[in-house]
This record gives C-alpha cells, sequence and structure tokens, in this order.
C-alpha cells in the first residue's frame, strides 16, 4: 500500500533546488548540533587547506573526466590488490575459507571519499570555517580486512583494557559502585586530533605487543592487516586523489578499536604507577576522566602519560567539583558527604538543535514509539535522582510537542517508560557482561504471539541473560 507523501509539492521542488545547487554546501554539524548551509568556496578552500598539509596528505593524480574514471590510478590500486594476496597467501593457515573472498570483496577498487563535518561550536578558521576530516571506508577495497580486525581487537580491549569504557552505561556503573574519599576532585582531559596523529609504525607496534600478552593466534595476520589498511588509504576530492601518508582515517571499521588499544598501551604505565592517589581513570576513546585525590601529583602525571607518543596532545579541564563526560554531567551534592558517591544526571549541550524525527515524517509510527522510549529509558540510566528525571522528561515533552508529536500520542508512550533512577543493580558488572547468553532457539509460530510465549518462555529461564532466537523456516509461497 503507498504511503501519502509528507511533503507538499512546492516543499518536494524546493528540496531538489537545494540538492542542485552548486554555491551551498550541506552537510551534517560535528557532535550531532544539527544541519549546516555553508558557502561553497569557504567548504572547498578548507578542505583543500587541509589536504595540502603534505605531512598527512599527498596528491596522487587529478581525474579529469566526468563522470570520474580511475583507470589513471589503477597501477597503484592495482598494487594494493596484490599486497593483499601476497599477504592472504604469508597466512593462508589462518584464514577460513569464508575470509578470503570477503576479504576481495570490494575489487576491483575505487577511492575512498573525503569530506568534512563542520565544527560549529568553534571559532572560525582561517577559511571561514573548521571541519573535522572524515574519510568514508564505505565499500572501499581496505574495509573488508578493517572489519576483520575491529572484530578480535575489540575482544581483547574488553578482556585486557580494565581503563577502557565501553559506553556510557559503564561509565554509571563505575559512579554507582566506587566510594570515594572527601578530597577527591574531578577533572577530564581530550586528545586533540586522535586519529591524524597515530604514527603508523608506533600503532602497530602497540597492537603487536598487547596481541602478544594474550599469546593472540592471529597476532601475525592482524599486525599485518593493521598495516595494510593504514598504509592504503587512496581517497577523492574535486577530482583529486590523494593518499594519506600519516595517522589513520577515521572513517575505516577499524577506527574506534585500534585506537583505544593504542591509548591503552600508552597510558597503563602512568596509570598504574600513580594509583595510591588516583581513584578512578577511566576512557572513552580520546575523552579521559581522573578523580584524584588532594596528594596526587597532576603536573608528573601530565608529563608521564603518553610521553612515549609525540604526537599525542591533550586538552585538560580545571580541577573541579564537577564535569561534564560522554552525556553525563557529574557533580557533588550530599549524596557525596553521606555516601561517597557521585551523583550525575543527563547532560545536553547548549548548542543542540533536537532535530527529533518530526510526527508528520513518513517513518513507521512504530518507529517514533521506539526512539521516544529509548530516550525515556535512557533518561532513567543517565539520572540517579528522580527530580533529574522529572525536568529532563519535561523538557523532551515539550521538545516533541514543538515537532508536531499531538498530546495523544506522547502519553501512550510516556506511560510505557515509568521513571526510575539509575541504580547499582540497574547496571550489570564487566563479568556479567561477558557472561555467555542463554539461547533457547525455536521455530517461529504466529500462536506465539497471541499467548505471549516468549514473555513465558523468559520467566520459565529466570535467567537475566536468556534470549528468544526463532530459527528461520522456508517460505512456503512466492
Amino acid at each position: 500500500m503507498s504511503r501519502r507523501p509528507n511533503l507538499s509539492p512546492a516543499e518536494f521542488s524546493a528540496m531538489i533546488n537545494l540538492n542542485n545547487r552548486t554555491d551551498i554546501v550541506i552537510r551534517e554539524a560535528d557532535k550531532n548540533l544539527g544541519t549546516t548551509v555553508l558557502n561553497a568556496d569557504d567548504y572547498i578552500a578548507e578542505c583543500h587547506r587541509q589536504l595540502a598539509d603534505q605531512r598527512f596528505y599527498r596528491s596522487v593524480t587529478v581525474v579529469s573526466s566526468s563522470p570520474p574514471d580511475f583507470s589513471r590510478l589503477s597501477p597503484e590500486l592495482d598494487l594494493v590488490e596484490q599486497e593483499l594476496k601476497e599477504l592472504c597467501s604469508t597466512h593462508a593457515s589462518l584464514l577460513s575459507k569464508k575470509d578470503l573472498p570477503a576479504f576481495f570483496a570490494s575489487f576491483p577498487a575505487k577511492p575512498a571519499h573525503f569530506y568534512l563535518l563542520p565544527k560549529i561550536h568553534k571559532t572560525l578558521g582561517p577559511c571561514g570555517v573548521q571541519g573535522r576530516p572524515i574519510v568514508s571506508c564505505i565499500g572501499y577495497c581496505t574495509s573488508p580486512a578493517s572489519k576483520f580486525v575491529d572484530y578480535h581487537i575489540k575482544a581483547v580491549i574488553r578482556e585486557l583494557a580494565v581503563t577502557v569504557l565501553q559506553d556510557t552505561n559503564s561509565m554509571v556503573h563505575e559512579l554507582l559502585t566506587t566510594n570515594f574519599q572527601t578530597d577527591c576532585k574531578v577533572l577530564t582531559a581530550d586528545v586533540q586530533s586522535l586519529y591524524t596523529n597515530m604514527e603508523w609504525e608506533a600503532t602497530i607496534s602497540a597492537m603487536n605487543s598487547l596481541l602478544a600478552e594474550i599469546d593472540h593466534p592471529l597476532r601475525s595476520l592482524l599486525t599485518d592487516l593493521i598495516r595494510f589498511v593504514l598504509e592504503n588509504n587512496y581517497f577523492l576530492f574535486r577530482q583529486t586523489i590523494y593518499h594519506q601518508e600519516f595517522g589513520m582515517a577515521m572513517g575505516t571499521p577499524m577506527a574506534v578499536n585500534v585506537a583505544n588499544a593504542f591509548l591503552f598501551v600508552h597510558e597503563r604505565k602512568a596509570v598504574a604507577s600513580f594509583m595510591s592517589s588516583l581513584y578512578l581513570f577511566r576512557r572513552f576513546v580520546d575523552d579521559l576522566i581522573l578523580f584524584i585525590s588532594s596528594d596526587f601529583d597532576l603536573a608528573s602525571f601530565k608529563r608521564s602519560v603518553y610521553q612515549d607518543v609525540s604526537d599525542i596532545r591533550l586538552t585538560w579541564s580545571d580541577l573541579s567539583d564537577s564535569c561534564a563526560f560522554l552525556d553525563l554531567f557529574i557533580f557533588k551534592d550530599t549524596n557525596f558527604s553521606n555516601n561517597g558517591k557521585w551523583s550525575f544526571r543527563t547532560y545536553q549541550k547548549e548548542r543542540n538543535a533536537y532535530l527529533y524525527l518530526p510526527f508528520k515524517s513518513d517513518h513507521p509510527r512504530s518507529n517514533l514509539r521506539a526512539f521516544i522510549k529509548a530516550e525515556l529509558l535512557r533518561y532513567n540510566r543517565t539520572n540517579n535522582a528522580l527530580h533529574s528525571i522529572a525536568a529532563i522528561r519535561t523538557a523532551f515533552w515539550r521538545r516533541l510537542r514543538a515537532r508536531g508529536y499531538p498530546h495523544w500520542f506522547l502519553v501512550q508512550v510516556f506511560n510505557t517508560v515509568e521513571p526510575h533512577p539509575a541504580h547499582s543493580s540497574s547496571t550489570r558488572n564487566k563479568a556479567e557482561r561477558e557472561r555467555p547468553p542463554v539461547v533457547f532457539s525455536t521455530t517461529f509460530h504466529p500462536i506465539f504471539y497471541k499467548f505471549r510465549c516468549t514473555a513465558m518462555l523468559r520467566q520459565a529461564l529466570s535467567c537475566r541473560n536468556a534470549q528468544i532466537r526463532f530459527r528461520k523456516t522456508k517460505r512456503l509461497f512466492y
């Protein structure tokens, strides 16, 4: 059944005209701060300014035809394919029959795509705009190998990197289960341009040492694949193909977990040597948070952490009784003086545009209900006081009403999630997160929905880690 268009003919025509204009560039802002409309000349000038830095990028060739013909680059991309074939041949005993076809699925290769995310929360740059460089590797020839590395490195980080946070829930669990002394202060730090400052040999060496600690069976394969991904990043911007000479592309699948492992290797020695006066040290990718005592030697810690990698620079906040970290605002109140625990509430940036899906969107109503319910559940997890949840639910209600959501619809969805402040039993510790799930597999039948059999099975299994899965069945007709 066809849906009724949610755009009028005039709105649809205006959207097409905007998309066809060459004097403007429409991009999503960095930090999820909304949609930006930029002067095309300023945007292109900023891209060229960054790409002109020969330490990081090298111009390979200019593609003059339109649409682009990449045949002139074929010798270099052929070398990439040849290098991957040799690598797979060297490690043939470590690869399954399913891995090899996946590695070569994106050949013959085309360059990745370069663009900027405008940093509207920063001061204007020399070209009138600042941007975060992104190399989108979707469909690029190194992506399958990068995904393979990411899968295995993620498991290593969860096993070894105790200082690395998996998500906000991990931070909430630390705050709820750790007792702090009265002299505790907090500060945060941010790694400047982490991905573009990860020197290749230092990254490979760090990964090799980490994998060697657990005697990983795929150590040689993974380190060679990491080198292959780092050294073969070719991308296109405005008919010119570039090669990244230093650092790692933010858009490659392995970027986050390799960066996590890289920083962990270089921070753990400093963290261990200061543990007597360091109550808690945690990091989420390039964001650090420290809870320290009054006798903590902060100046020495700043000098020693990441001292082995000269390209890594940190921007530090002031020592304080409160801070914003991830989507939490952490602060002291009576809970700290009575129980030695920090309080927290949901943190939202001042420039957040709150561009939720409008009610007249063509998305199914189930999608609209789902994202509202997910936000309400997130507010329960990121607030430890009932009045904080009430305040942010009220603000959320008003923002949704401004996006066209009717009162009756919001009442239905809001009533499905009761406000419950976060507590230690609502967050799982590391052992529980890593415990294998109890899986009950059976063939689906519509009667399961009618009699709510899934809920009954989960209750009968009486296990929080239980998962109900239905096997695929053959189609009876086409």
